[in-house]
């Protein structure tokens, strides 16, 4: 039985939705954003509250975490003051070198949104390789793994929340996976849109689900996480080397209601046997998944899991794997 130690503790948020909304012009609501903002006006925002991100941000900052993954939607309809707002709430809780942020399909609800706004959380949607032809996927190594950063997010039509992540970023995260080594630690995957498509309605699904789901079953990860759909999900995907987990955070925003829980985070702790790093070694893992109590506000534990892959998975060699 191997000695394990921990490598690396990690949060994962997703889908802060910030509110409230910035003053919106009649011209900014030319576009899709008009559905957006009727339903943000006419729910979301009692359902998605700044107090409630807020509370769990403190219990974060308890749990003394090496790293914070953010997946994206962390606007509402891309308006730029909304961009503006969300660096600044960035800058507050974090550092490029303590939080990793990818974009999701409200952070592009509109044609324009990624190209006139993304570069003002540049910082934290970046990794260690500064000459990249293109920005995803990115790869940031941290302590005990290697994470790496995709975008799914796309503008779609009027009542689609779809994702895609294009042929040349696909190509390029088969070349990444293929290329990482054993020391560069544990592959952490991070996608907005879930890569399992029963987690999702079709107007809501990963449009290229099957391409991304074969590069995962021939080059592996060792955790792929996602939001987008709000609610807590755990699965798997086939891997060369066993099954890879997956986890679907729910919103770290949204209030419950009395009895039901309010917004939660999934929080990690990644071990590995004592001397051994890496992909090709045994791994197992912890997801502690907390949720605010709206009825006293504290956060606790609401459900566990533990995952692990043994030495028994690994005899595989890469080399040969196409």
């Amino acid at each position: 039985m191997p000695n394990y130690e921990t490598v690396c503790r990690l949060a994962h948020l997703t889908d802060l939705h910030m509110g409230p909304l910035p003053e919106v012009k009649i011209t900014d609501l030319f576009s899709k954003r008009i559905l957006g903002y009727m339903s943000w006006m006419r729910g979301r925002r009692f359902r998605h509250r700044a107090d409630i991100l807020e509370r769990i941000v403190e219990d974060v900052a308890e749990q003394e975490v090496d790293h914070k993954l953010l997946t994206g939607d962390l606007v509402n309809i891309s308006l730029r003051k909304e961009f503006e707002a969300a660096a600044r709430w960035l800058e507050g809780v974090g550092t490029p070198d303590n939080m990793t942020v990818i974009p999701g399909n409200h952070d592009a609800y509109v044609k324009g949104a990624a190209e006139n706004n993304w570069k003002l959380w540049r910082a934290f949607m970046a990794g260690d390789e500064k000459e990249r032809v293109q920005p995803y996927p990115f790869v940031k190594r941290i302590k005990g793994a290697a994470i790496i950063g995709l975008s799914s997010a796309i503008p779609t039509g009027w009542r689609e929340a779809a994702g895609a992540l294009g042929d040349s970023q696909l190509l390029a995260l088969d070349e990444t996976l293929a290329r990482l080594k054993p020391e560069d630690g544990l592959r952490i995957v991070l996608i907005h849109h879930p890569p399992i498509d029963a987690w999702s309605r079709k107007r809501k699904r990963l449009r290229d689900g099957a391409a991304f789901r074969a590069i995962i079953q021939r080059r592996g990860a060792e955790l792929i996480l996602c939001g987008h759909e709000h609610i807590l999900m755990m699965g798997t995907l086939p891997g060369p080397r066993g099954d890879v987990p997956v986890f679907c955070s729910p919103s770290a925003s949204v209030a419950g209601g009395p009895g039901k829980g309010g917004g939660g985070y999934l929080l990690f702790e990644l071990q590995q046997a004592k001397g051994a790093r890496g992909a090709n070694a045994p791994y197992r893992l912890s997801a502690d998944y907390r949720r605010l109590n709206v009825d006293d506000w504290t956060v606790g534990s609401a459900f566990k899991a533990n995952f692990e892959r043994t030495a028994a998975d690994l005899p595989v060699d890469l080399s040969k794997v196409a």
